[in-house]
């Protein structure tokens, strides 16, 4: 069975312009809020998921791609695949609880050293809720917001759901990289933490942007 995710994040290495610094978190007023937290970790899917997708990659160089992918969310593990929409598998693999992935198959250029790794990292960031406690806050703007440090040199804030709507922003303290994903609840499926569809902007050493449009979510006994 073919699974994906995000196999399109970080695979093209392209050079960015010169900007001011974007992998900086804006500053949080700190709050004290028992539900908060668990409002943030609703936005990521409860329970285990198949979940079907159309992937449509653009770059500032206006390259553009789209693909379809399936990902399986379990308890202990997810299993993704890219699919062309040809049917052909670029690239397949397993992790168990999230943390070595195990290539299956990767065909060029999907078989680069980096590859995997990077993919790994956005599916943790889409299905995954963070590492550590989530700190409740407040935005400059007024709005709610949940604090992550990863702790290998991450920030990620969570903005609890607005009308169905709403955001993980990766913040990378290391390098000049952030992730911004813009999200919508698939109403269809109640409150199970899926979108129907996302936006995902990475700016960086490489801008990009990705479209992804629910197309069959199926629980996973």
């Amino acid at each position: 069975m073919k699974r994906l995710f995000f196999c399109l994040l970080g695979i093209l290495l392209l050079a960015a312009c010169a900007r001011q610094p974007i992998h900086v978190p804006p500053e949080m007023a700190p709050r004290v809020d028992d539900v908060l937290p668990s409002s943030c970790l609703a936005v990521f899917p409860q329970g285990s998921w198949q979940l079907v997708h159309q992937l449509e990659f653009s770059s500032a160089e206006r390259f553009s791609s789209r693909l379809i992918g399936v990902t399986i969310l379990t308890a202990d593990g997810l299993h993704c695949a890219l699919v062309s929409v040809e049917g052909v598998t670029l690239f397949e693999a397993r992790a168990v609880h999230a943390q070595t992935l195990e290539v299956l198959r990767a065909v060029p250029p999907f078989d680069r050293p980096a590859f995997g790794a990077g993919l790994l990292a956005d599916l943790r960031l889409l299905f995954r809720s963070p590492a550590g406690t989530l700190q409740p806050g407040r935005q400059p703007d007024g709005r709610d917001v949940c604090r992550s440090h990863a702790g290998d040199g991450r920030v990620v804030d969570i903005l609890p759901p607005v009308d169905g709507r709403w955001q993980i922003r990766e913040y990378h303290l290391d390098r000049d990289r952030s992730v911004v994903v813009e999200a919508v609840a698939d109403n269809r499926l109640g409150r199970s933490g899926i979108a129907s569809s996302l936006v995902v902007q990475v700016r960086g050493e490489a801008d990009y942007e990705l479209e992804i449009t629910l197309i069959e979510a199926t629980v996973v006994p």
